[in-house]
């Protein structure tokens, strides 16, 4: 567990330290001529916190997954809905500000 928040860390630490060094900004994945693949989204050792995250979810829900699910079916469903709820709409939001709040940026 130690080891994989440390492989997050240290691709984080890479990943900004990259960005900074070649001034790079948003961009389009797709768009292979700029340096912004090259750099940063073709490289495994920037890539691997997604991994590192699926694997320790996977880990917690391993470890902990039935008295996670033993105390979700202790909620009554009113609970579960004005919880859900906000958590639904915050997701939302930072979906939307994450595929649209660049635009403009990107169209640069």
């Amino acid at each position: 567990m130690i080891a994989s928040g440390v492989v997050i860390m240290s691709s984080t630490v890479v990943t900004a330290v990259v960005t900074y060094h070649y001034g790079l900004g948003p961009a389009s994945a797709a768009d292979l001529k700029t340096d912004n693949f090259w750099l940063l989204y073709n490289k495994p050792w920037i890539r691997i916190r997604a991994y590192q995250v699926g694997i320790v979810g996977g880990w917690i829900y391993w470890k902990y997954g039935q008295a996670l699910q033993d105390c979700v079916k202790r909620i009554p469903e009113w609970r579960k809905v004005l919880i859900a709820g906000p958590v639904w709409a915050a997701t939302c939001a930072i979906q939307w500000a994450v595929v649209f709040g660049l635009y403009d940026d990107i169209k640069k």
